[in-house]
């Protein structure tokens, strides 16, 4: 699962850092004496503290000549333009000021890891401006012991699991890097932190707030974060490599496409995310007889946005993803995803780039998509009614021997 729009939260006061850099694994707290541009304001403090997963509270202190009228928050994700921009209380006596800014991570989410960079703007009684320089400060969350390691140039954390299962799970991360990177196509995604929660109860906390409960792990575009679960276990490990073949995936996919003017259809980045983990979930495959079988297939066109809420329609959604990109590999060969993608990265619509890259609008692909997954789909027949089995195959039932032929048609 990839997150479009997310926005907040930041971790325990840990101390003090410079301008130079941030102090791993903490949201720093920061402390400033410097020869501002104007004359009337100098910044003493500003620090972050945080209160994780709930809040965050971002505190200034200042010298000033003359009373502050209005003071501003501005804070950016590192590597972004975009500022957002909140107005603050401020309170003082004679020559001194200070103010707050509060991140309520319930309606401002930041995922832990990710990193910030944040400013003051004030305006004294007389409408002059002060903006002081930009404050960095990371976004943790102080309430775990990090484990952290460089894989690929990623950086990788987890909380939980001896020496060993560390050892196994950055081979994990590895190959996870890899297989994401050949199904998408692109370069391995760089510049991005991983962290992986070994208890389901901190996992489920650290997420943005309105994921759903199935989730297992989620990437973060605009911070370039990935979390997700990872229990220290054998079960564990699969879990972890399954979430993160599937999550690495989404930001290559970012990685080769982000523009400002468009996205990506969700069956494509989803299907191509579901088939970097390599192995076929078999409520998944089940999912899709079912909707073959009654004829309730959800169109790509519908696919392109937002995924269903609801548990079992999701998981129609994904299958119905692989599947779809399954067909153009197979059909169109691997070039023709490629090609795709190229097409989306332009911001082109998704009938636009489908038409440039295929040659044929989503409708037209929805049909030869749907013709090649299963004919007998497309007939008003009551539900198996001849569904043909695989020779050499004697089968409990319809639907075990439907569930094989998808199996197959779902596989590289």
């Amino acid at each position: 699962m990839r997150r479009l729009h997310p926005l907040t939260t930041i971790a325990r006061d840990a101390g003090r850092i410079s301008l130079a850099g941030i102090v791993a694994g903490c949201i720093a707290l920061l402390s400033v004496a410097t020869t501002e541009a104007a004359a009337d304001a100098r910044i003493i403090r500003t620090s972050v503290e945080s209160r994780f997963p709930e809040s965050a509270i971002v505190r200034v202190e200042a010298a000033v000549t003359r009373p502050i009228a209005r003071a501003y928050f501005q804070y950016r994700i590192l590597g972004r333009r975009a500022i957002t921009q909140s107005q603050v209380r401020v309170t003082g006596a004679p020559g001194a000021m200070a103010g707050s800014h509060v991140f309520d991570f319930s309606k401002n989410y930041l995922p832990p890891g990710t990193d910030i960079e944040y400013r003051w703007q004030l305006f004294d009684d007389r409408g002059q401006e002060f903006v002081s320089p930009f404050y960095a400060a990371r976004i943790d969350d102080e309430r775990i012991t990090w484990r952290t390691q460089t894989v690929r140039g990623i950086d990788v954390r987890w909380s939980r699991g001896d020496e060993v299962f560390g050892r196994a799970l950055l081979n994990v991360v590895d190959r996870a890097i890899v297989a994401a990177a050949a199904e998408v196509g692109a370069t391995p995604p760089r510049g991005l932190r991983v962290t992986l929660y070994g208890d389901l109860e901190e996992f489920r906390s650290a997420l943005f707030k309105g994921s759903f409960e199935w989730v297992g792990g989620t990437f973060y575009p605009e911070e370039r974060v990935i979390i997700a679960y990872a229990p220290p276990t054998a079960q564990g490990l699969d879990i972890a490599r399954r979430a993160l073949a599937h999550e690495l995936a989404h930001a290559a996919v970012h990685q080769v496409t982000d523009n400002p003017f468009g996205e990506v259809p969700s069956w494509l980045n989803e299907g191509l995310a579901s088939r970097a983990q390599g192995t076929v979930d078999t409520a998944n495959t089940d999912a899709l007889i079912e909707a073959v079988a009654s004829n309730r297939l959800l169109s790509l066109r519908a696919l392109g946005g937002s995924f269903p809420s609801d548990a079992d329609e999701a998981r129609l959604a994904y299958a119905q993803s692989a599947s779809a990109v399954s067909y153009l590999v197979e059909r169109r060969g691997r070039g023709s995803t490629y090609a795709l993608l190229r097409e989306y990265a332009n911001g082109v619509t998704f009938d636009e780039g489908a038409i440039a890259a295929l040659g044929s609008d989503i409708d037209a692909l929805d049909i030869e998509w749907r013709s090649w997954l299963a004919p007998w789909a497309m007939m008003k027949a009551p539900p198996f009614d001849d569904a043909p089995e695989p020779v050499g195959h004697t089968a409990s039932s319809p639907l075990d021997a439907i569930r094989d032929l998808m199996a197959g048609l779902l596989g590289r």
